[in-house]
């Protein structure tokens, strides 16, 4: 029999900013939870495969995805600025009498069915407000948005 185990997996984030568990980041410290399938064969574990991929294998990966030293500083501080913008818009839709906030400009068509990232194939025609639903909206780090405000009762 061939082993069987040996994969770290870790909850693989797509493009919507939602409040994750398998990832927790403070000013202290960065929380990742892994899954991992120790080697085994049959019911024994196989200690010097576990060995591998407990102190050789997931040292490397972390070092490879987790340690500010191996990220893109700038795409990084993009990522932590868009995630301050949305949650400020999020926090200004109530009072502004809308349930969504739909940004001129925007890819609306996704990659595929079972794909959610934007369409980049072809001709793709950016999202624009109609004038009668267009509103602005402030927001920390990209100032003024400007976009269609979806307003209580239409959905």
């Amino acid at each position: 029999h061939s082993a069987k185990g040996g994969d770290l997996r870790i909850d693989c984030p797509g493009q919507h900013i939602v409040e994750r568990s398998c990832a927790t980041v403070t000013n202290e410290s960065v929380e990742l939870r892994v899954s991992i399938g120790l080697p085994a064969q049959g019911r024994t574990i196989m200690g010097q495969l576990a060995y591998s991929l407990l102190c050789e294998s997931l040292p490397q990966h972390l070092r490879a995805s987790a340690l500010y030293s191996a990220l893109d500083p700038t795409a990084l501080q993009n990522h932590a600025q868009v995630n301050e913008d949305q949650d400020a818009l999020r926090g200004q839709l109530a009072s502004l009498g809308l349930v969504a906030f739909v940004g001129n400009g925007s890819v609306l068509p996704r990659a595929s069915g079972a794909d959610d990232r934007p369409l980049c194939q072809g001709t793709v025609i950016p999202f624009q407000s109609p004038p009668s639903l267009e509103v602005e909206v402030s927001v920390p780090n990209a100032g003024v948005l400007r976009g269609m405000g979806v307003p209580h009762g239409i959905t």
